[in-house]
């Protein structure tokens, strides 16, 4: 469906012609800001309504759970429908309210939403006042089938759930189905059988874990090996010539073929890209989504970790994790797996699935006689720590990259060097002077740009400040990074305003940490003062718009994935809109019918409304009013 647009322009008229998405024309004008005091935690304001089903002949929602939800304080009240779908939430205080509905079955609806997937329109409310918000609730959609083993048997005890394609940070990402008041992930009972519900519109990924996926190690059974195993049972029986002997005698364990249990995907492949994506309506009942089950060759994966001097082989951390699936980040659904290293420095993971994976190792340089860090466990692991306060910093590393067909693979070397450094000085920007007391408070981490990604946390024993505010994170394995800092402070709210590296805010864009590359001059910027821009937008008559959708964003074009300086938000009831803690620098404005979810995260959408939109400035601790107003 094509969007359609208002936008606001400063005192020149927009033509509707300009494009087709425009319906109108919007004026622009400035006043200065409300003042805004702390809203109490009761009041004398109502809200009501009814909840019925969104069909030809609605009937009414009995048992339903509706909250109104302050959009300027911790304000939190629910109700639940009665007999006849109706309800009332009283003893609000003043203020903006969102307004939504849960029940199992049901997709969840927004008041004000032109869509499930659209924001709502907040309820204004003023002390005393009663204000109306019915609304109409989707029923929502169903997904069944049977999962079948690699026999064609019903499998029970199996994990199906529901996922879908996302567009995050610029990366299509498989993500968990948004969670209304459904079922989007059950366990299939004694006939194989599961039933998904609730779901709302749209396309899913449907996946079956068995109860053993993960476990790749068990030895697949042959000939040689059952002969061996009734040579075994039968301790009694006629020895056999030397040349026949030589024959059967058992083969090692470490070339015994082994199998294991992977995720499918429906209709049955072993990754989401190469499935079929399951359609569904409002309310549709989607059967025969079966499942075929397979138990795949596995592989043994080994090698050999070189260790510099002062550091034994066995305080080596060593995983091995997927290493992608065809441009898409579905690295939050599979298991990174760990291995132990023997004396010698050789290691083995048994039991890997075909695929493509890289294999990491992390240790920790010491001085001699300090103590080695404790190690994790072998097996499935999802999050590496870098070390608490007091423990030594992994900054030793080395990673390989591994492809996996069901033969087994040997000979991998993981030489291990120094990991990278980023480092460089806290600078502050705001109000007050810079804090004189201890700066060694501060603390730096550094995340994985994509989401699903292995959570590598420095912070504490890997990131060091002094005094004078310099600070330096190191052994950093090589990728792309989101820097957080925090500094409790008692004298004010420090934020982190910006992190330049090479004249570029990293803040805005992924940090990457090249291999054999350190980040030696990074200014982390804090600052104390915060932004706001509000406003509210009106009709040609001068009545307030609420059925639309606001959204601010950079003027300039290189910061169209800069998500933290892209904003949408739906004005109240009264008209009134706003946003808080956006970034300085310029930007543009613009009033939509409708957003669909993932179109700020294409660029073709902010090239359209860049001619049909306002363009202002925000800078330190402004409060910015930008009220628009849509001609006819």
């Amino acid at each position: 469906m094509t969007r359609k647009v208002f936008t606001a322009i400063s005192v020149a008229l927009l033509i509707a012609a300009a494009s087709p998405r425009v319906m109108g024309q919007v004026f622009t004008s400035q006043q200065p800001a409300r003042d805004t005091s702390a809203a109490p935690t009761t009041g004398t304001a109502i809200i009501s309504g009814r909840l019925v089903t969104d069909e030809s002949t609605p009937a009414p929602i009995r048992r339903a759970r509706v909250v109104a939800q302050s959009v300027e304080s911790d304000v939190n009240k629910w109700v639940m429908t009665d007999a006849a779908g109706s309800f009332s939430i009283n003893d609000l205080p003043e203020g903006r309210y969102t307004v939504s509905a849960t029940k199992p079955g049901f997709v969840r609806v927004v008041f004000g939403a032109k869509r499930f997937d659209r924001p709502g329109t907040p309820v204004g409310l003023a002390n005393g006042q009663r204000a109306e918000a019915p609304m109409r609730m989707l029923r929502g959609a169903v997904i069944s089938g049977i999962v079948r083993d690699e026999h064609g048997m019903p499998a029970p005890g199996v994990s199906v759930r529901a996922m879908q394609f996302r567009t995050v940070s610029g990366e299509r990402t498989l993500a968990n189905a948004t969670a209304g008041a459904g079922v989007l992930g059950e366990t299939t009972d004694d006939r194989g059988m599961y039933r998904l519900f609730g779901l709302t519109p749209g396309e899913y990924v449907i996946s079956a874990t068995p109860r053993d996926s993960g476990r790749g190690n068990l030895k697949q059974m042959n000939d040689a090996l059952l002969r061996t195993a009734q040579q075994t049972l039968r301790p009694n029986t006629t020895t056999i010539g030397a040349g026949q002997a030589a024959a059967q005698a058992p083969t090692p364990d470490s070339e015994v073929p082994t199998v294991g249990f992977t995720p499918m995907y429906y209709p049955g492949t072993m990754l989401p890209t190469d499935g079929a994506l399951v359609t569904v309506g409002a309310g549709e009942e989607r059967e025969g989504v079966d499942i075929q089950l397979r138990v795949v060759r596995t592989s043994r994966v080994s090698g050999k970790v070189i260790t510099p001097a002062g550091v034994a082989p066995g305080e080596v951390s060593l995983t091995i994790a997927p290493a992608g699936t065809g441009g898409v980040n579905v690295t939050g659904f599979v298991s990174i797996n760990t291995a132990p290293v023997a004396a010698d420095g050789t290691f083995s993971f048994p039991g890997i699935a075909p695929g493509a994976y890289t294999v990491t190792a992390r240790a920790a340089s010491r001085a001699p006689g300090q103590p080695a860090p404790p190690q994790p466990a072998a097996g499935p692991m999802r999050i590496i720590g870098m070390g608490g306060a007091g423990d030594s910093p992994m900054n030793l590393w080395a990673n390989a990259d591994v492809a996996v067909d069901g033969q087994n693979v040997a000979g991998i070397t993981l030489a291990l060097q120094d990991g990278m450094r980023f480092a460089g000085r806290l600078a502050f920007d705001g109000s007050r002077p810079a804090p004189t007391d201890d700066l060694r408070r501060a603390r730096i981490q550094l995340l994985p740009a994509s989401l699903g990604r292995t959570m590598v946390l420095l912070g504490g024993g890997g990131a060091q400040v002094d005094d004078g505010g310099r600070f330096a994170v190191t052994g950093i394995t090589p990728g792309k990074y989101r820097v957080l800092a925090t500094l409790p402070s008692p004298e004010a709210n420090w934020t982190l305003k910006s992190a330049l590296v090479k004249g570029r805010d990293v803040l805005d864009f992924p940090l990457e940490i090249l291999p054999n590359e350190d980040v030696t001059n990074a200014v982390l910027t804090f600052t104390d003062l915060s932004q706001i821009v509000s406003g509210s937008l009106q009709d040609a008559t001068g009545r307030p718009a609420p059925d639309y959708t606001i959204v601010v964003f950079p003027a300039d074009r290189t910061l169209w994935s800069a998500t933290r300086r892209i904003r949408t938000t739906r004005p109240g009831t009264d008209g009134r809109f706003v946003f808080n803690g956006l970034p300085p620098g310029s930007y543009r404005i613009a009033a939509l019918v409708d957003l669909a979810p993932n179109d700020t995260s294409e660029p073709s959408f902010f090239e359209e409304l860049v001619p049909l939109s306002v363009a202002f400035t925000l800078k330190d601790g402004q409060t910015h009013v930008q009220d628009l107003r849509i001609g006819r």
